[in-house]
């Protein structure tokens, strides 16, 4: 193997075909007379699990100590598509859908919030001129 490059090349006795991964997890391969296919790992990349708020970004401004801000914020997001988001003492219920790496949760009686699931693992919420990462 040389560079990473993030191909994958897959012989058989039919010919090659490489395959690449993209920035949302799906692996995309294509032949040389141009078809290709589409491979998904949804458990793989799904933004199911707990969530803590550990960074927030303000006017250019980035904070990595949360507990400066004096917020204290947690998301839990079910297999099931429902999930919990807690600030402090308050919780509420939401739902949640994901589609690539765009994950949107409703919390009731709220707009919908898009997140962004990175590729670093990390979960990011963008707020008007802030953003915020789990």
């Amino acid at each position: 193997m040389g560079e990473t490059d993030g191909e994958i090349q897959i012989s058989n006795s039919g010919g090659t075909m490489s395959y690449v991964l993209q920035a949302d997890g799906t692996l995309v391969g294509m032949d040389r007379a141009g078809d290709s296919m589409i491979f998904a790992r949804p458990a793989a990349d799904s933004a199911a699990g707990a969530w803590t708020l550990t960074a927030a970004k303000a006017e250019g401004i980035v904070i990595n100590d949360t507990a400066t801000l004096n917020v204290e914020l947690d998301l839990v997001l079910y297999a099931d598509g429902t999930g919990l988001l807690a600030s402090g003492e308050r919780k509420a219920a939401c739902t949640w859908t994901q589609s690539g790496a765009t994950v949107t949760v409703v919390e009731e009686g709220s707009e919908p919030r898009a997140f962004t699931l990175q590729s670093d693992g990390t979960l990011t919420w963008v707020m008007e001129e802030d953003s915020r990462s789990f």
